[in-house]
């Protein structure tokens, strides 16, 4: 980060980014959040075992959770957050769960869907009936009818 957009934060000179946000302890709890959620996977794995599918996108994902997971988890110990560590987390679930989302799709070849299909179900904007989802919309536009 620039020096000149850390120089002043609050009132109070500050030259270090710890001091603007503990960014660590947002990326050790999205890393908790990313294990935790590693367990998604696992019902898909099931039904694909059901239909006679490939269940390997679905282990391999839940497998990337844990250790993407684990490795940031294990960046700091015992996360300590604040107002501005809480939004950075919340924001950095927001990114990186649709994300890891999509490797189920790009693991079985599948990219063309990716962007489109992982978003919308990690976007939980409570709006489900069907005039709110053609004026409020995730990251993909509605269908056209």
């Amino acid at each position: 980060m620039s020096r000149d957009l850390l120089e002043t934060v609050g009132g109070t000179r500050t030259s270090n980014l710890d001091d603007v946000v503990g960014y660590l302890s947002s990326l050790a709890l999205l890393g908790r959040a990313l294990k935790y959620l590693a367990v998604t996977p696992l019902l898909p794995t099931v039904v694909a075992l059901y239909y006679g599918e490939s269940p390997v996108p679905f282990l391999v994902t839940s497998a990337v959770m844990v250790g993407l997971g684990a490795a940031l988890e294990g960046l700091q110990s015992e996360p300590d957050l604040g107002h501005r560590e809480a939004f950075l987390f919340v924001s950095l679930t927001w990114l990186v769960v649709p994300l890891v989302g999509t490797l189920p799709y790009l693991i079985a070849g599948q990219g063309t869907v990716a962007g489109s299909r992982s978003p919308p179900w990690a976007c939980t904007t409570g709006s489900t009936s069907p005039e709110w989802h053609r004026t409020w919309t995730c990251t993909t536009p509605s269908p056209t009818r």
